[in-house]
């Protein structure tokens, strides 16, 4: 395996044209003084065009947008690429190691972007992730999934006031395009923040690789790079995703056995069953309707359900009052 060289800071006039390099940037140390790198791939073309940023692993057990990332480099057509493509395959090493999903303090790198320099090692480290790569971009797609017990269906977040990030997430193919300006913290609202064309793609579920998801998303950004003129080729069809203005999580009241019934991706009328909980010993505790039509982006899939625990993720056309 060839040696890939250790950068503190990434310097964009210094990468090689016409290949794929390889970096491990280092962005701190632990108190025992071993540094904390996160793996960097780049393409650059030999002529100049965006620079297009693919992120993974923001939480450290979501796992999906690694392939996503390896996989668009093994297919990138270098010789004829005309600008570049900044690839991070895991953007949380520490929570990555560790098979977890929150940095080494216990925080949620996706609530405190894009960090502060003389702040907590979280914020820190976060900062210097925006610094050093981010800043760099004018188009982003950060690859997200579900947290542990949970599933998505394939759906992207985007602002879709904006028309860049708008045009952006319909040439990723989702099932469902969700209208989401970004909540405060998130990667996507501080990349927006700095002028990137920022879009939130969600797959499927956490610790495991789903190589159909993973191979919808790839696919999808084959069809921007065409579309932004980095790459030759012909879009594939795009189909037309759904789209939804608001969605929200529907949660138990109490303990149980939990079986959520719709999958994702179904479209859900009002009032219809979507939940059983029961006793251990089989003794029905309650059914949960769905409060409103919608479809199921998300669902639990863990039967041992704690009180407050998360049933399913519903889009629907609108706010509904109370969510």
């Amino acid at each position: 395996m060839p040696n890939v060289p250790i950068i503190e800071q990434l310097n964009m006039q210094h990468i090689e044209r016409g290949q794929i390099s390889r970096f491990w940037l280092e962005i701190t140390r632990s108190g025992l003084g071993n540094p904390l790198r996160v793996p960097l791939l780049i393409a650059r073309g030999w002529q100049d065009g965006p620079v297009l940023g693919v992120t993974a692993v923001v939480h450290g057990n979501a796992l999906n947008g690694l392939p996503v990332v390896r996989q668009l480099f093994q297919q990138v057509d270098i010789d004829n690429l005309r600008g570049t493509i900044i690839g991070i395959p895991v953007m949380n090493m520490p929570a990555f190691m560790r098979q977890q999903r929150l940095f080494l303090d216990g925080t949620d790198l996706n609530q405190i972007m894009p960090g502060r320099q003389g702040g907590s090692m979280s914020e820190m480290y976060t900062f210097r992730l925006m610094d050093r790569i981010i800043r760099h971009l004018d188009y982003l797609v950060d690859v997200q999934t579900a947290d542990f017990g949970q599933t998505t269906a394939y759906f992207v977040r985007a602002d879709t006031t904006l028309t860049k990030p708008a045009i952006t997430a319909r040439l990723l193919n989702p099932d469902v395009i969700l209208h989401d300006p970004g909540e405060e913290g998130t990667l996507r609202r501080a990349a927006t923040e700095m002028g990137i064309h920022a879009i939130t793609a969600v797959v499927g579920g956490s610790h495991q690789f789903q190589q159909d998801r993973i191979g919808l998303v790839r696919a999808g950004l084959l069809n921007l790079l065409i579309h932004l003129d980095m790459q030759d080729g012909e879009i594939e069809s795009w189909k037309t995703p759904l789209e939804y203005r608001h969605a929200y999580w529907i949660y138990t009241q109490q303990a149980g056995i939990l079986e959520v019934f719709p999958e994702v991706g179904d479209k859900v009328k009002h009032k219809q069953i979507i939940g059983r909980l029961t006793t251990v010993f089989g003794d029905l505790i309650r059914e949960y309707t769905a409060p409103s039509i919608g479809i199921v982006l998300g669902k639990s899939v863990n039967p041992v359900c704690n009180a407050g625990g998360r049933i399913l993720y519903l889009g629907v056309p609108k706010p509904q009052n109370g969510n």
